[in-house]
């Protein structure tokens, strides 16, 4: 009850701080309440001309008490205290309204008291309507003991003046809490402004140290796609000073007029609020190189109505977003230097595991680079066989980033964009370079000139010199020194084939490889076998059924890589037990390419069409509809011939290479010939 007690006492006195807005609001209410008390001089001469309680008397009273609130502003410095002032001011009106009143209705004068209490409120103070409060008290009691007849028209006992008080501290106590209450919410108003001002400024200080601490750049933009004052000072050390204000795009273009441009488009898609914000979204630039870094943007719409409902919407207000800038120079070096370190280690393996097939496989790519660099910057068939070769090789050597390389510079040719062609394509001569470079003292020098020999073909040549056999007999023998045996190669298509398997969850894939100890010269079917990798890679992608229908076939799937020999023909098999080749789809895409389709040769014939594929996606691994084509040019080239015939067990497809058995090596004639050239 104390507590409750000393919180109401408390309540009366007001802060002794008085607030800029505070005093001017005091100032100019004291400065109206002066005209106020200035227009009951006419009024009480009005009242005491009608009730004959002397005019004169009336005019004079009333000027002196209106002087007392004009003193005390011209003296008193504190607007609180002028208004104490104004609180005595308006009872002592009061009074001289019920003496001047006197009559039939002098008790209906005392309804002024009550009024101008209610009044005072606007001054904010219950110090104001206490001194009122006072002052009436005062009057009633005094002039009730020694003129009754100036304030009430009867003869009143005391009584009746304590029930006069009681109205009037009534009348106090609920004015007092307005008035506190009209201070707290009106005139303190200005303080709460000012704190909770302050308080954002202390957060909006917090935030920036917070955004300088860290190494994003965060900001936002407006619907203009303006820069927003708060915003991580590390974005100056990236694009200049003073951003505030500055267009995103502008930031961008200044050194990434592309990137600039998709912003400003991507931007005002995202404010047309037409397609779905998450997609919107999606078609700003997220990664720009700006002044020798790398920048990586994310993107969050501030709108949580509109992030939630991520639909077109019509007649929207504009959309504000926060972008979160990266520095992902380091990283992303970083992330070279490891993909180049294991790209190396593969060449490393290799080299020890399979030196001539490492060798091989650098030659050849060296002239499928060539081809890259020297084709027209269109989608070419020679450009893009030697692309999809090149990828195919990059994969089956794990060189993953060479393969991404080729992939999306396949994907920019398919797509017409040949204006970024340059760039990438220089991307991937300069990659293959640093390949090569790094890869040279390991190799040393006339690497490719040398021949390894095995033991047991050794043993064979020496005996056959040490048996003095005709050098007709043993020109033939050092020919096919260089040879290879098939196995080599089939071995290294099978890994493949296994790899590709287990990375497109087709589940466990048996790879057989016969090769008869067949041995073919490098020289004359590197290319070849660098082709063949298309034939594997579309036995598993689109041949083999994935794991689930495998299991519900009831058997597993199979592939097989062949070489024999059929009298005087060489024969390469690549034969699966999969789905085999869907012909009505091969009809479709041939009719939507324009090319013939009506008959079995001319279906057979639009395989091999570069562009046809019926894979429904593009991927790193096919889809491109180029391999069979580039596959079926090399076996031409080598006077060979490629069809197309039932797989295993009749099902699924095989892959049929002849080639006349004389073309498996060079003749010694050759072989003289290269060496003098």
């Amino acid at each position: 009850m104390f507590s409750q007690l000393r919180a109401a006492l408390g309540g009366l006195r007001l802060p002794t701080t008085i607030s800029p807005f505070e005093h001017a609001y005091l100032q100019r209410m004291n400065h109206k309440a002066v005209w106020f008390y200035l227009l009951h001089i006419p009024a009480f001469f009005l009242v005491a001309a009608l009730n004959g309680t002397g005019m004169g008397l009336a005019v004079v009273l009333t000027t002196l008490v209106s002087l007392g609130p004009v003193m005390a502003a011209r003296v008193l410095t504190n607007p609180r205290h002028v208004s104490l002032v104004h609180g005595v001011t308006a009872m002592m009106m009061g009074g001289l309204l019920v003496h001047f009143g006197q009559g039939p209705v002098q008790i209906e004068m005392h309804f002024y008291f009550f009024a101008l209490l209610a009044m005072l409120a606007m001054f904010g103070n219950p110090a104001v309507i206490l001194a009122a409060a006072a002052t009436v008290a005062l009057h009633h009691l005094v002039l009730w003991a020694l003129l009754p007849k100036s304030v009430f028209n009867y003869d009143a006992p005391f009584w009746v003046v304590a029930v006069h008080a009681a109205f009037v501290v009534l009348e106090s106590v609920g004015t007092c809490f307005i008035a506190r209450t009209f201070f707290d919410n009106v005139i303190g108003l200005e303080k709460i402004v000012h704190q909770r001002t302050s308080d954002l400024d202390r957060r909006n200080q917090q935030m920036r140290a917070m955004f300088d601490a860290v190494d994003e750049g965060i900001l936002t933009l407006d619907g203009q796609g303006r820069v927003a004052p708060e915003y991580a000072r590390i974005l100056e050390s990236w694009f200049g000073q003073n951003l505030t204000g500055k267009t995103f795009a502008d930031l961008l273009a200044a050194s990434d007029p592309v990137a600039g441009t998709r912003f400003a488009l991507g931007y005002e898609q995202l404010q047309e609020q037409w397609m779905p914000v998450e997609v919107a979204l999606g078609q700003l630039p997220h990664e720009t190189k700006h002044a020798g870094r790398l920048l990586q943007m994310r993107y969050l719409l501030l709108d949580d109505k509109a992030s939630a409902q991520a639909t077109p919407q019509e007649g929207g207000s504009p959309l504000e977003i926060m972008v979160m800038v990266s520095d992902v120079t380091a990283a992303r070096e970083g992330e070279r230097l490891a993909e180049a370190q294991r790209e190396l280690t593969a060449l490393v393996h290799l080299l020890v595991h399979d030196r001539t097939g490492l060798t091989e496989f650098l030659d050849e790519a060296d002239a499928l680079v060539k081809t890259i660099r020297e084709g027209h910057a269109s989608a070419s068939s020679a450009l893009m066989r030697a692309l999809h070769t090149l990828k195919g090789n990059a994969g089956m050597y794990g060189l993953t980033k060479l393969s991404t390389l080729c992939h999306e510079l396949e994907t920019l040719l398919a797509e017409g964009a040949f204006d970024e062609v340059p760039a990438h394509r220089a991307a991937l001569e300069e990659h293959w370079n640093r390949l090569r470079t790094s890869m040279a003292p390991l190799l040393g020098e006339g690497a490719s000139l040398t021949v390894p020999v095995s033991k047991e073909r050794f043993a064979e040549l020496l005996e056959a010199v040490l048996d003095k056999q005709d050098h007709q007999l043993l020109a033939p023998m050092v020919a096919g020194l260089p040879a290879e045996p098939t196995a080599t190669w089939l071995s290294r298509l099978a890994e493949q084939a296994r790899r590709i398997a287990k990375r497109l969850g087709k589940g466990n894939v048996d790879v057989r490889v016969e090769d008869n100890g067949l041995r073919v010269d490098p020289s004359l079917w590197g290319g070849f076998w660098s082709s063949l990798i298309h034939v594997v890679r579309n036995a598993v992608d689109h041949g083999l059924p994935e794991a689930d229908e495998q299991r519900a076939r009831g058997h597993a799937s199979e592939v097989l890589l062949r070489t024999v020999l059929e009298a005087d023909t060489f024969v390469v098999e690549v034969a699966d037990n999969g789905r085999g080749i869907d012909w009505a789809a091969i009809a479709t895409r041939a009719k939507s390419l324009g090319l013939p389709a009506e008959t079995d040769e001319q279906l057979h014939e639009a395989v091999f069409a570069d562009g046809l594929s019926t894979a429904r996606n593009v991927t790193e691994i096919s889809g491109r509809g180029v391999g069979l084509g580039a596959l079926r040019a090399v076996a031409v080239e080598r006077g060979g011939t490629m069809e197309l015939l039932p797989g295993l067990g009749g099902q699924g497809t095989c892959v049929r290479f002849t080639f006349p058995k004389h073309l498996m090596t060079l003749p010694p004639s050759r072989h003289v010939r290269q060496r003098a050239a």
